[in-house]
């Protein structure tokens, strides 16, 4: 989104009226070698007596308005000088979206950035430890045992308690 863009305060966090909002229309590239898994979408602005709001949108029609469209992510709170969201797969798809900067109460420009991230390194189930007691009437342990286990694993114990 481009600083100084337009837009009416409306004091709406949803207007239908055009003149309250600035759409900003946005590609997320797809093909071989491109791993889109998330995109952050945050705008922000001198001063927290200002207050832009924000929604992202899937372009279906490719008319890179917002209009008629249904929101996918949004941020929407006062007394800050930024708002941000997120996309996430399976919701971010390679395709046209775009963003409206909403005019709440502002009375100053905004700058905006969109960043993609590739999915979150994949980390491996780790083994979890355990220490089973069997405990007798007055606090007595008759028996401990460790146990060891994977993430998803079932074990069957048998003879803990003899």
């Amino acid at each position: 989104p481009a600083a100084g863009d337009p837009a009416a305060p409306c004091g709406v966090v949803d207007p239908d009226d055009p003149n309250c909002y600035n759409d900003h229309p946005f590609t997320v590239p797809g093909g071989t070698g491109v791993d889109n898994d998330q995109a952050s979408i945050q705008v922000s602005w001198a001063t927290p007596t200002s207050d832009w709001d924000l929604r992202v949108y899937r372009d279906t029609n490719g008319d890179g308005k917002s209009a008629g469209e249904s929101a996918l992510a949004n941020s929407e709170q006062g007394t800050t000088s930024s708002e941000a969201t997120s996309i996430v797969q399976p919701d971010l798809t390679p395709g046209n979206y775009v963003i409206r900067v909403i005019n709440y109460a502002a009375d100053e420009p905004y700058n905006g950035t969109v960043t993609f991230y590739g999915p979150q390194p994949f980390v491996a189930a780790h083994q979890e430890s355990y220490t089973l007691t069997c405990e007798r009437p007055a606090g007595v342990i008759k028996s401990t045992r460790q146990l060891f286990i994977k993430r998803g694993q079932i074990k069957k114990l048998t003879g803990l308690c003899k």
